[in-house]
């Protein structure tokens, strides 16, 4: 079977390094100065190529961290090889092989059901969201997953021969990135691509045929103003900086797998949970028994029978498993598995006469039909759900059930009381995204009360804010999104109606969850959270997966987007200074009968020294600060009056100065210094507020700057002697 790759191969990664429309420019650029014989006027080669190695290099290790992380989590079939079942890397399964697949599991091949029974969701297939119940002889296919039930199956199709195949590796998740940063870099890419090609041979023109500059002389000058224009720097500190990111966290098992989810994750202003497996463990124990109807004994016998013959693998049957020990596994007939519309399950069992026994939220499997006679059951459960305890019913009934819906005359057996265990840390992580300005949204399938309550114990602001959106309209859902904080009894569909809603309303929207039906709304959000203990389908479609299934790892993925947007939204203005001088001095010297004043290796020490090594430096360095605003208008606000003031200072240096009688070698100094001037001031300022390293790192380059003119000068076409003069 053909794997699938969750990051790019190395040599994908050379390629789209190499192949970029900037590396072509330059190489162009190069060609045309090595052939006019000026080499060290070249030398934007080798940074250029310095640059790209290390890009490359970076990406390889981020890929490197994602791959070791990603066999962590990567799916694995449970095959029945020579009598036993084992656990074997979907990679390696063959047709004809056998399998077991259980709640949670992901199809990932064409499978023909031979024994047992189970509701498939194929919405990533069919876009259809109500689950289907697989019987043996029925074919399931890749790309939808388990929501309830256990089967024995056999491969029919495998790989690139799946009916599903393409819609399945779409499920491992490829989705355009909700990113200020890489839409603002790519806008900036955009727009001095389509300008400098045609910029660059009318300053040429401009100055063989109106300034009558030699030709070779003319190259020179019109390659120093494009090379200017190219902030080739800035898309490679970008994947530098979020590739250290992805290295960081991989260190502290978060699996990152799309680099620009580190920034959404920073940016986001509203955090949905999802309870189970969360705020809570997702593990449960059985706190109470209420006898409804017959003896305790009776009834204790019957749950245990229930959970002993009943395949189910959900956290509240785990825990009624573990309690009732007094039943005995035995035959069941017409079982109609557990799944999250219904909220109930129902079996026959050979130990138990003929009745059906059903089990599942009192809500939908007595109170929604009996009201007249549910008042005094109702309220024995409210006295447990106001508290945040999860209460299922146990009933039986001699009519038929279905998948349909259950019959009129059902007779109520006992409440089942069920706690959560909350995250140790769960409280202290609510606290630090409540400090944030995070707005924070529970959606649960749980009782509403049951989960407000739980969410009061753990600090959500507005946890008394809560609804049960059972009998809710689309229309009236999208409404509530805004004004309510806790969400109780949601069906999928419902959980992707909220996103959708929150996202309507300008929210960046994350969210966490571990379950299949977690899926669409995990799917649809701007970042989406999976923990390593959630089920195959949901680590699948994740951008992020916390490795550790620790909840309390969050703040330290927000930490880290937040170190590498601030940095780069510092570090880019540097970068955007020199396009905006280079741009609008090409447009002035387009227009006047004047040299271009720099040479290409000038801009080369000035891009070096005020640019390349601070932003590379400064990149890497603490921010806890909030991410606000457009990266964009962030970025030029910064860079404008430093693009603006270099401008100005160039153009009075190299028109006034001639007319002067200022020799040219003379002009030339004085739009160097004054160009790094203020960059360095551009540089002082970003470097603000100073510590240890960047008083230091200001000195460095300040210093090696001096150093290069004194004493390099007639290297980088500095004329020195006017010092002496």
């Amino acid at each position: 079977m053909k794997k699938n790759k969750t990051t790019k191969t190395t040599g994908q990664i050379i390629f789209t390094n190499v192949c970029t429309l900037f590396n072509l420019i330059n190489i162009v650029l190069g060609i045309l100065v090595l052939a006019v014989g000026s080499p060290k006027n070249a030398l934007f080669l080798l940074v250029a190529i310095l640059n790209l190695l290390i890009g490359i290099v970076q990406e390889i290790r981020a890929k490197r961290v994602v791959d070791k992380l990603s066999l962590i989590t990567a799916p694995v079939a449970h095959v029945i090889r020579d009598g036993v079942l084992t656990d074997v890397p979907v990679a390696e399964i063959s047709v004809g092989e056998t399998a077991v697949l259980s709640i949670g599991d992901q199809v990932y091949a064409d499978m023909e059901v031979i024994e047992g029974s189970c509701s498939v969701n194929e919405s990533m297939v069919t876009g259809e969201s109500k689950p289907v119940t697989k019987k043996p002889g029925s074919e399931m296919k890749s790309g939808s997953f388990i929501v309830s039930g256990t089967v024995k199956v056999k491969f029919i199709r495998v790989g690139d021969d799946c009916y599903a195949a393409k819609l399945a590796a779409a499920a491992k998740y490829m989705k355009k990135p909700n990113s200020q940063l890489k839409s603002g870099i790519d806008k900036i890419i955009k727009i001095v691509s389509i300008a400098i090609v045609p910029m660059g041979i009318i300053l040429y023109l401009n100055q063989i045929l109106w300034q009558k500059i030699l030709p070779d002389v003319a190259v020179i000058h019109s390659v120093a103003a494009l090379i200017g224009m190219i902030p080739e720097g800035l898309v490679l500190l970008s994947t530098i900086a979020l590739s250290v990111s992805v290295i960081r966290l991989g260190q502290s098992r978060t699996l990152v797998k799309e680099l620009y989810s580190v920034e959404t994750l920073a940016r986001v202003d509203t955090l949905c949970l999802d309870k189970t497996g969360t705020i809570t463990e997702g593990k449960m124990k059985v706190e109470d028994l209420i006898v409804l109807e017959g003896s305790e004994e009776e009834v204790s016998k019957i749950l245990g029978t229930y959970t002993a013959s009943v395949e189910d693998y959900s956290p509240t049957f785990a825990a009624m498993k573990e309690h009732f020990t007094e039943g005995v596994s035995c035959t069941t007939y017409d079982v109609v598995p557990f799944d999250s519309v219904r909220k109930w399950s129902a079996a026959r069992f050979a130990e138990l006469g003929a009745d059906m026994f059903v089990l599942g939220a009192p809500e939908t499997v007595f109170f929604a039909k009996h009201e007249d006679k549910a008042a005094s059951i109702r309220e024995k459960a409210e006295q447990y759900t106001a508290y945040g305890r999860r209460v299922l019913m146990l009933a039986r009934t001699a009519g038929e059930v279905s998948e349909e819906g259950l019959p009129e005359d059902i007779l109520p057996l006992a409440l089942v009381v069920v706690s959560d265990i909350i995250r140790e840390n769960a409280a202290e992580t609510i606290k630090y995204f409540k400090d944030q300005g995070v707005d924070i949204k529970i959606i649960s399938g749980d009782n509403a009360k049951a989960v407000s309550c739980i969410a009061a114990q753990v600090g959500v602001e507005g946890a008394e804010k809560y609804i049960d959106v059972t009998t809710l309209s689309d229309e009236e859902l999208a409404a509530a999104a805004s004004r309510y904080s806790v969400f109780g009894r949601v069906r999928p569909e419902q959980k992707l109606c909220l996103i959708k809603s929150l996202k309507a309303a300008g929210k960046t929207v994350a969210m966490t969850g571990d379950g299949v039906n977690d899926i669409p709304a995990l799917k649809a959000s701007d970042c989406s959270v999976v923990m390593a203990s959630g089920s195959d389908a949901a680590k699948g479609i994740a951008e992020i997966v916390l490795l550790d299934s620790e909840f309390s790892n969050m703040p330290k993925v927000v930490a880290e987007g937040r170190r590498a947007i601030n940095n780069l939204t510092r570090s880019a203005s540097l970068f955007l200074t020199k396009t905006i001088f280079s741009f609008i001095l090409t447009l002035f010297f387009l227009a006047i009968p004047v040299k271009y004043p720099f040479m290409p290796i000038q801009l080369t020490l000035i891009s070096a020294l005020c640019i390349g090594v601070p932003s590379f430096v400064l990149a890497l360095q603490p921010n806890k600060d909030i991410v606000t605003g457009s990266f964009i208008k962030k970025v030029l606000k910064r860079a404008w009056p430093a693009g603006v003031g270099v401008a100005l200072l160039v153009l009075a240096s190299a028109v006034i100065l001639p007319l002067m009688g200022v020799s040219a070698e003379t002009t030339s100094l004085v739009v160097v210094i004054a160009t790094a001037a203020v960059m360095f001031v551009n540089l002082f300022f970003t470097c603000r507020p100073f510590n240890k390293l960047r008083v230091t790192l200001f000195v460095l380059m300040v210093a090696a700057f001096a150093v290069a003119v004194l004493f390099f000068g007639g290297f980088f076409g500095i004329d020195t002697g006017t010092f002496a003069k």
